[in-house]
């Protein structure tokens, strides 16, 4: 029994009802969960909806600076650290902010940003949802990817947070569904509006960059030829809103530095960490640990902290060689507590512990080549992908606000998670493989590039990447579900 899809979709007026009515839902959930942060007191919150997250600050305080004491600079602090960075973000997400801050509050300011994070999240759930409809010809798979979607709690813990990763999310889906539609049609407005959305998300996310090359590859590659001139036009417009975003800032940081930085000043947006953190973080690292050092479970915080989650930890047999045991690294440990426990920093401490992490690291590598080269990154790629998928909820049995109705959502919310992620991950490597429906290749691609190098080449933990791609995979989902409802048909007949 078909939908009378024409009756709901036909009309202007009912995608914004649609797009209303998700914007109402996801908001919602927003102050659920704003509020069960504050109950449980686990973030600052900035009025009503906004939630402020360690990184906030590096992105919008420059333009704090710039409208109240005319400088655009970021005050980074850390332990034995504190010094003015020009250069650390790339301006366009605070610049955003700052528009709202000419006419209003800091606060208020906040607060509406997070509005119109939700709302473009509501607009990527309509996209996605019309991307389905469009691939698979069948106006029941709009109306479950927009139920599934509305249901991802994911996207909106990140639409709460005073960063850009919820704006990166929106507009990754929108730089898919305009390319969807140029591969579709050839239309150059569709690129346009493609190469538009991805300077933004560009802007936002700098990793995103390599993604540029997907363009003028799948130009040559198209089934008809193409002449040089068309080729130079469209790769003309591809880049023609990047140029236009990235100049004034060039310009600007050669004006104020005598130097060209193109995006940030360097991948850790100019943050300082002591010799001794980054060499113990390449070597937990070396052997497939989690470097996160926030994540109280992690081998990283073990040696950075004092407390019972340290105090409890236990490394794997495989982290082990014949340089150092768990004896060994808990004395290490000491030292580097005794190191950050002291009122100003010690150089020639600082060198020391660098150089004892630097040398069980070396000494892991050449007794464990192959582990350090393969197995290490198997299991950053376990630990990237495999957890509950629904951690960033403020819901445990041991916080103060706790209620058993929450667990249900907890369950739902790591069901969703790995749906998508295993079944939608098969579903889009399948439309690839057989190519039974158009779709363009560019999704499958985003999530290798992103496991590929957060996982692989960066060798980290740090879960938030994979969300960006996330929600696109309900493409993939669908695809399954259509392709075993076919099944059935066909093994009734």
């Amino acid at each position: 029994m078909k939908l009378k899809f024409d009756f709901i979709l036909g009309k202007k007026i009912n995608l914004i009802f649609l797009l209303l009515i998700s914007f109402l839902i996801k908001s919602f959930i927003a102050y659920y969960i704003v509020n069960l942060q504050k109950c449980n007191k686990l973030r600052e919150i900035e009025g009503i909806i906004a939630v402020k997250e360690g990184d906030t600050n590096s992105y919008i305080e420059p333009i704090e600076n710039l409208i109240t004491k005319g400088e655009y600079y970021f005050t980074y602090k850390a332990k034995f650290f504190e010094e003015k960075l020009y250069a650390s973000r790339l301006p366009h997400y605070g610049l955003i902010f700052g528009f709202f801050r000419l006419f209003f509050s800091h606060t208020a300011s906040c607060n509406l940003l997070v509005l119109l994070q939700i709302l473009l999240e509501a607009t990527s759930v309509l996209l996605i949802s019309l991307l389905c409809f469009e691939i698979l010809g069948s106006y029941i798979f709009f109306w479950i990817s927009w139920f599934l979607l509305n249901l991802n709690l994911s996207s909106v813990f990140w639409s709460i947070a005073i960063l850009p990763e919820s704006l990166s999310i929106s507009f990754l889906t929108f730089v898919v569904y305009f390319t969807y539609k140029y591969e579709k049609t050839k239309e150059n407005k569709f690129l346009m509006y493609s190469s538009i959305f991805l300077s933004i998300l560009v802007c936002l996310k700098p990793y995103f960059l390599p993604i540029y090359l997907y363009y003028p590859i799948s130009f040559l590659l198209q089934k008809e030829k193409i002449t040089i001139r068309k080729f130079t036009y469209k790769s003309f417009l591809l880049v023609l809103p990047l140029i236009v975003l990235l100049a004034p800032w060039i310009i600007r940081n050669y004006y104020v530095l005598n130097k060209f930085i193109f995006l940030q000043q360097d991948m850790l947006a100019g943050y300082k960490f002591t010799k001794t953190h980054i060499a113990m973080g390449n070597f937990v690292k070396s052997w497939g640990g989690d470097n996160v050092y926030w994540e109280v479970t992690s081998p990283s915080h073990y040696f950075l902290y004092d407390d019972d989650y340290s105090r409890k930890y236990q490394f794997p047999s495989y982290a082990f060689c014949s340089a150092y045991n768990a004896d060994t690294l808990a004395n290490l440990r000491k030292e580097v507590l005794k190191f950050y426990a002291k009122n100003q920093y010690d150089e020639q401490l600082d060198n020391y512990l660098a150089s004892k992490f630097n040398f069980f690291t070396e000494s892991f590598k050449s007794e464990n080549f192959f582990h350090y080269q393969f197995i290490a990154r198997l299991l950053t790629l376990k630990g990237f992908l495999l957890h509950s998928g629904s951690y960033f909820l403020p819901i445990n049995k041991n916080l103060p606000c706790y209620k058993s109705y929450q667990f249900l959502l907890k369950v739902m919310q790591s069901a969703i998670y790995y749906l998508f992620l295993v079944v939608g991950s098969i579903g889009l490597i399948t439309m690839f493989l057989k190519k039974e429906y158009y779709f363009s290749p560019l999704v499958l691609i985003l999530l290798s590039y992103v496991i590929f190098f957060f996982a692989f080449y960066l060798r980290t933990y740090e879960w938030r990447y994979i969300w960006t791609v996330f929600p696109l995979l309900c493409v993939g989902l669908l695809f399954m579900l259509n392709s075993l409802v076919n099944l059935q048909i066909k093994i009734k007949k």
